[in-house]
């Protein structure tokens, strides 16, 4: 009896699932250098993705609100069409200002590693 209650307290006490996190094994491991530049870019990517989703939405409000509430007679191809077209000049707009941008910048001598490692420690 006195085993038995020994190990219904010990059972009792032992957490269900395990308390440590599972070890990543080491060929899923990022190096140490490349860990900032991969936040850079997840983060860029959940930008995009909020951006285009905002895009989208506020695309699919007011094409409702023309066409339900002001009763404008427009055909969706044509406002879809000048949807892009906004698109493709702010597009242009913002390429125009960071070739502006890079021109005004020092750059590094030469292509090749020096080059990368520059740009990575930039990113970071």
């Amino acid at each position: 009896r006195g085993a038995g209650a020994a190990m219904a307290g010990n059972s009792e006490d032992a957490p269900l699932l395990p308390t440590h996190e599972p070890r990543t094994p080491q060929f899923l491991k990022l190096p140490s250098m490349l860990k900032p530049v991969m936040q850079t870019v997840l983060s860029f990517s959940a930008a995009a993705c909020v951006l285009l989703s905002l895009q989208n939405s506020a695309y699919t409000l007011l094409r409702r609100y023309s066409a339900g509430v002001l009763k404008e007679r427009a055909s969706s191809q044509a406002i879809l069409a000048v949807g892009e077209m906004i698109k493709l000049c702010f597009s242009l707009c913002m390429v125009r200002r960071e070739q502006q941008r890079e021109a005004s910048r020092p750059q590094p001598g030469g292509l090749g590693v020096g080059w990368l490692l520059h740009t990575l420690y930039r990113l970071s």
